[in-house]
């Protein structure tokens, strides 16, 4: 009886051992997967970053434009008005003169 409990200890021992094995190769093939999609992720999170960083740039960009834009614009209002106010001051001074 001794002999028979001892093979079933083995072979329950042998199960459990290949169980083991088994259990070990699946957890290593989980951890490899992981290891993938991480690095997947991280490919990921830097291509965004710079991509983000391209479109602060260009933000920062266009505002630079906007600024010199309105500016521009505003220069022009203010060089019209002084034209006129010119003209009328030449209008008036031809006008002194007739």
């Amino acid at each position: 009886m001794e002999k028979t409990l001892n093979k079933k200890v083995i072979a329950k021992t042998k199960e459990t051992e290949s169980q083991r094995e088994e259990d070990l190769q699946e957890i290593d093939r989980i951890a490899k997967m992981l290891v993938r999609r991480d690095l997947e992720l991280s490919g990921i999170r830097e291509k965004r970053e710079k991509e983000f960083q391209e479109l602060e740039e260009k933000t920062k960009e266009l505002e630079r434009f906007n600024k010199l834009a309105v500016g521009r614009e505003l220069k022009m209002i203010e060089l019209k008005k002084e034209i006129e106010k010119l003209q009328e001051e030449l209008e008036k001074y031809k006008r002194s003169e007739k």
